[in-house]
């Protein structure tokens, strides 16, 4: 028996590592070519999460730590969700801090708090989840999945055999 991949919830877990960032990259290419999510949202979404892994990566450089990253597909949007640990209280304090500034205000921004700005400005949403030490960041959009891509697919070939059917062979 085949099994068939969950679309609807995902996993993977990070080291600190530089050489993770191609491990991310695929898992989210993957995700979204299941749901035919390309140009401005991939591109979103992909960059969105870089950002983030690079900015736990720059604050736990020289340690050896992980980072969990949880997809979740719901009706309304697309949820990456990083757990975080030990390193949360410290990475929460910074989302915190850039999404209470004024984003038209280019002065008041820094480092971290420039990537974070980043973060904010091409995510749909950001949910600090203090009591569960995770960052969820959020994307209201949901791409059509396998089973209405291949619902579509056979009304079309059926929709095809009706009307070859009506048209007179020469």
């Amino acid at each position: 028996m085949i099994m068939k991949r969950d679309i609807l919830k995902r996993h993977i877990r990070l080291t600190s590592e530089q050489e993770e960032l191609s491990k991310l990259e695929a898992f989210i290419e993957n995700i979204c070519d299941d749901y035919h999510i390309y140009d401005l949202y991939f591109g979103n979404i992909l960059t969105v999460n870089v950002l983030a892994y690079e900015l736990f990566m720059d604050r736990l450089s020289g340690t050896n730590y992980h980072i969990d990253l949880y997809f979740e597909a719901r009706r309304d949007g697309m949820f990456f969700t990083l757990e975080l640990g030990e390193a949360f209280l410290e990475l929460a304090s910074v989302f915190d801090k850039a999404l209470k500034l004024d984003a038209s205000d280019p002065e008041s921004f820094d480092g971290d708090v420039d990537q974070v700005l980043m973060i904010r400005l091409m995510s749909d949403d950001i949910v600090i989840k203090g009591e569960e030490g995770k960052i969820a960041l959020i994307f209201h959009v949901s791409g059509i999945n396998e089973l209405l891509t291949q619902q579509r697919i056979e009304l079309i070939e059926k929709y095809f055999a009706r009307l070859t059917q009506r048209i007179p062979q020469s």
